[in-house]
């Protein structure tokens, strides 16, 4: 399912690459971390964690697609949002809109939403 993701990182940024680690799957560009999304893979789901700043609006869209939101992660900033293989397919807009709000923060743009 990251794989799945991959193609639309991909969108931002053709240098862009996953690193496989014990507990995680993190982002690379040109060999460097570059970590504004991480993924947790299980049987049946993926948990993905853009690095954004909390805000209402991104939580309303969150609530508006009756996506499976956990706790916000305040110490990493991170929001917590699981995916089962469907919904990833089904929410592709909306996973390339926040996942393109994390992609320019991290990466200094100015983000518009």
């Amino acid at each position: 399912m990251a794989d799945e993701v991959l193609g639309l990182l991909k969108t931002f940024d053709q240098e862009l690459a996953l690193k496989y680690n014990k507990f995680y799957i993190s982002v690379s560009k040109g060999n460097k971390p570059f970590n504004f999304v991480i993924f947790r893979p299980k049987k049946t789901s993926l948990g993905v964690e853009p690095k954004l700043k909390k805000a209402e609006e991104i939580e309303i869209l969150l609530d508006a697609a009756g996506l499976d939101v956990l706790e916000y992660d305040t110490r990493n900033q991170r929001y917590r949002i699981r995916f089962s293989k469907e919904e990833i397919q089904k929410h592709q807009r909306l996973l390339k809109q926040i996942l393109g709000r994390a992609y320019r923060d991290l990466n200094g743009e100015i983000s518009t939403g």
